[in-house]
């Protein structure tokens, strides 16, 4: 199982409801641009974030970034809904294992390579 928090307002949220699927795409160093579109931080919306990208499919027909150091791709086995964000509850199905690159994670408000 995997769990992940999504703001109840972002426009993912419709589209992995409808879809019944989501994928976890690992970015590495030098993803930090990447990382700020597809967290609602920059002027980029909706599929304009998708363009200029290279993408795949796994299993469930989740979009996949080619340059992606690991996948988790996701079956949606149910929803919770608390204070503004939803939890989005996942059934694994299939894995990209991580690359020897380490993946980009937000600490302490910094992207950083795992520690």
């Amino acid at each position: 199982m995997m769990m992940v928090s999504i703001g109840g307002s972002t426009s993912a949220l419709t589209t992995i409801r409808n879809a019944g699927h989501f994928a976890l795409n690992y970015l590495c160093r030098g993803g930090d641009r990447l990382a700020e579109v597809f967290g609602g931080r920059s002027d980029l919306k909706g599929s304009a974030r998708f363009e200029g990208l290279e993408w795949t499919i796994l299993t469930t027909g989740a979009p996949i970034l080619r340059q992606a150091v690991g996948v988790l791709d996701c079956v949606l086995e149910e929803t919770v809904e608390r204070y503004g964000s939803v939890i989005a509850i996942g059934r694994l199905v299939n894995v990209i294992e991580p690359s020897d690159e380490k993946p980009l994670i937000m600490y302490r408000g910094q992207m950083t390579t795992v520690l």
